[in-house]
């Protein structure tokens, strides 16, 4: 089960929450659970190109769909926004990765029923998904942003058994 996450990071202009995630990631690449990182940044500037180049990741000047496309692991774990991950995310996301193909829409955990109940809805923003599912679901909207997540989450919900179940990851930090 090794090797087998290719992620796609769209920081934005963020270079601190960028680097503070590649180092979030690097233990996962040391025990090969992340087999590769591809940074979406078209007109990136000097310091995402230098934080890239430094941490081993791919660049892609184009959008999410092309990086997706461009990747090698068989699941893909997509943040379209700037992001944290909590310490540990590893391990929940390993285990899911082994039941086999499915998705997850992967959030912050909440912290009571009324949280939860005034929490977003959404769902596009930071996913995983098993690479077919993905190609069956229609994959990221070329040229889309976020809202192309939005389209894919929502494929990827009427899916039926293959993947029709809505299951959240809590390895998100605020």
């Amino acid at each position: 089960m090794r090797g087998m996450i290719s992620v796609i990071l769209s920081p934005g202009d963020d270079e601190v929450r960028l680097a503070a995630l590649l180092e979030a990631l690097v233990p996962a690449a040391v025990d090969r659970l992340v087999k590769d990182v591809t940074i979406v940044a078209p007109g990136a500037g000097a310091g995402i190109r230098l934080l890239a180049e430094d941490m081993g990741a791919d660049l892609a000047d184009g959008g999410i769909a092309e990086a997706c496309a461009s990747t090698r692991g068989a699941w893909l774990m997509i943040l379209a926004r700037p992001a944290r991950l909590v310490r540990g995310w590893e391990d929940p996301v390993e285990d899911f990765v082994a039941k086999g193909p499915s998705f997850a829409r992967l959030s912050v955990p909440v912290q009571g029923w009324l949280q939860a109940a005034m929490g977003r809805r959404g769902g596009g923003e930071a996913l995983l998904v098993e690479r077919t599912l993905y190609e069956a679901a229609g994959g990221w909207g070329v040229g889309q942003g976020v809202e192309g997540g939005e389209g894919l989450y929502r494929a990827l919900r009427r899916g039926g058994s293959r993947g029709g179940t809505r299951f959240d990851l809590h390895v998100l930090a605020e």
